[in-house]
């Protein structure tokens, strides 16, 4: 005896191809009326958080203006190495890299003018922040100011 074609259940050129419904795969089932979650919304729950750049992380930027120069920069909490990547948080580039997502572009002030870079990846927690960072910010106004002279 052959099964009624349901929506869970059809044959499809002769041979009969099973669907669960989206409750059961995982999903939700769309009630009419109901509207999907945006795309944005939908993979994030499937990916997680979208990461963002934090102090203690590795952020890959490329110069949107000369492409084949990337580089990485650490964002320090207690550390400054510019020659080695290494840039301490209360600089102005890391002040511009914070909260930054991957692709997000960023202005930065360098050698006088403002260049644009765009964030490729994040590396998260490569340096643990430290609780000292916060009050030390705190009292140089957070922003980096008196760091005048590059990033």
């Amino acid at each position: 005896m052959e099964a009624p074609e349901t929506p869970e259940r059809q044959a499809i050129g002769g041979e009969e191809e099973t669907t669960e419904p989206a409750e059961e795969a995982g999903g939700a089932a769309i009630n009419e009326g109901q509207a999907a979650a945006p795309l944005e919304e939908r993979v994030e729950q499937e990916q997680g958080p979208v990461p963002v750049v934090e102090v203690g992380d590795g952020v890959l930027i490329v110069y949107n203006d000369e492409p084949n120069l990337q580089r990485t920069i650490l964002i320090s909490p207690t550390e400054h190495k510019p020659e080695s990547g290494i840039i301490r948080v209360n600089k102005p580039l890391s002040q511009a890299l914070l909260d930054a997502e991957i692709n997000d572009e960023i202005e930065i002030e360098a050698g006088g003018g403002t260049r644009v870079v765009t964030v490729l990846d994040i590396e998260k927690g490569l340096e643990p922040a430290t609780p000292e960072i916060d009050a030390e910010l705190n009292e140089e106004g957070g922003t980096g100011e008196g760091c005048r002279g590059g990033g």
